[in-house]
């Protein structure tokens, strides 16, 4: 159960980080730096979904989370961004 709660905490922030990195209203520098924070939650989001053995789409307590194609494919882009 932790892994999960682990894995899909990486990937919230990793959306948070991608969010304040659209902010119009920052610096170059600043979108630059949190597009690599973001980079860097998903690639660890993906990482922590890889330890789990026969992940789901809901955990065990039945609430739906991400998965690790969606925190591979938000790494992808922010990769491919720089």
């Amino acid at each position: 159960r932790a892994s999960y709660v682990l894995a899909d905490t990486y990937f919230g922030l990793g959306e948070l980080s991608k969010k304040a990195a659209e902010r119009p209203q920052s610096k170059l520098s600043e979108q630059l730096r949190q597009r690599r924070q973001a980079r860097d939650w998903y690639l660890k989001s993906q990482a922590a979904w890889q330890e789990i053995p026969h992940p789901g789409f809901v955990n065990p307590e039945g609430f739906l989370c991400g998965n690790s194609a969606a925190a591979a494919r938000g790494a992808a882009v922010l990769r491919r961004i720089e």
